[in-house]
């Protein structure tokens, strides 16, 4: 732990408890951190899934045009054969 986070730590614990201000900061900050994580793992997770698409028997040309269509041009790179 470095001199500057010791003393951090020491000014806290010397100034007593956080106010509610403080704590409602700290608990939105930790949502809005949380729900970002959520967001990439789930993204991730279809990524990975759909990065195998065309090796997958029975999908063809007209059933990956069919779900670019659906979930929209954004979410699909469009990678040459």
């Amino acid at each position: 732990m470095s001199k500057t986070m010791k003393k951090k730590k020491m000014s806290f614990q010397m100034n007593g408890k956080p106010s509610v201000k403080q704590l409602e900061a700290a608990y939105q900050l930790g949502l809005a951190k949380g729900e970002e994580i959520g967001i990439n793992k789930a993204t991730n997770f279809f990524k990975k899934r759909f990065d195998g698409i065309y090796d997958v028997p029975g999908i063809g040309e007209k059933t990956v045009e069919k779900l670019v269509k659906h979930f929209g041009k954004e979410y699909f790179e469009k990678v040459e054969k």
